[in-house]
């Protein structure tokens, strides 16, 4: 029995290796904080930019399905601003890369956010989620905190700081903050450059077969 198991080993190994990776072609919820939705959250202000970060997974390219928010209200709607931004060498937004909308963009509660361009996410790569209260009436909206840490999906993480600049650009300043009620799917491509298990896999087979043709083969 315990040769017997030893011939199996390295095919144990290769599906671990496989089981371990994101299915190609499928959207699943990399990065989930929705559930601890509270009451309170960030002031989308007139004339302030307010960004918050989150960074994929790594070893592969992600198309970026939906990003869902929770919105609250404190004022009679008026309307905001989204955005999604990469980051530049000093982890700020630099790049505005799409803007995001919702099929209900002036109701509370959960939104369900969708790229306006299709955009497909870079591996081990900070992205910036970026809001504004656009129309100069008030401060109507807030993005709301969640009382639970994110759980992710093959590496995501959500950052840990809020960061503010006024709408006619400048310095960004930064301080720690609670994480935003946020829900982001996405779908796994194979573009990236592989991690060094995915470039051991092809070697592993021809070991696991050679070992299995030499148990195989009969003694003189």
């Amino acid at each position: 029995m315990a040769i017997r198991l030893q011939r199996l080993q390295p095919l144990f190994l290769l599906l671990l290796l496989f089981s371990a990776r994101p299915s190609f072609g499928a959207s699943i919820t990399v990065l989930d904080s929705f559930a601890g939705a509270g009451a309170s959250g960030s002031l989308l202000t007139r004339g302030t930019n307010t960004a918050f970060f989150f960074t994929t997974g790594s070893g592969f390219d992600w198309g970026l399905d939906t990003i869902t928010l929770y919105l609250g209200s404190v004022g009679t709607p008026s309307g905001y601003n989204l955005w999604l931004y990469d980051t530049g060498v000093d982890g700020m937004p630099l790049t505005n890369l799409s803007t995001l909308t919702s099929a209900t963009p002036n109701t509370t509660g959960a939104n369900i956010f969708t790229a306006d361009v299709a955009q497909t996410l870079g591996a081990g790569t900070t992205y910036a989620l970026v809001a504004n209260d656009y129309n100069g009436v008030g401060n109507n909206y807030t993005l709301n905190y969640s009382s639970i840490t994110p759980t992710s999906s093959d590496g995501w993480s959500f950052g840990a700081d809020r960061c503010l600049q006024s709408s006619g650009g400048g310095a960004w300043s930064c301080a720690a903050n609670s994480p935003l009620a946020i829900s982001i799917n996405a779908t796994a491509t194979s573009t990236a450059a592989p991690e060094p298990e995915n470039a051991l896999l092809p070697l592993l087979l021809g070991v696991s077969l050679l070992a299995v043709r030499r148990r195989r083969r009969p003694r003189a």
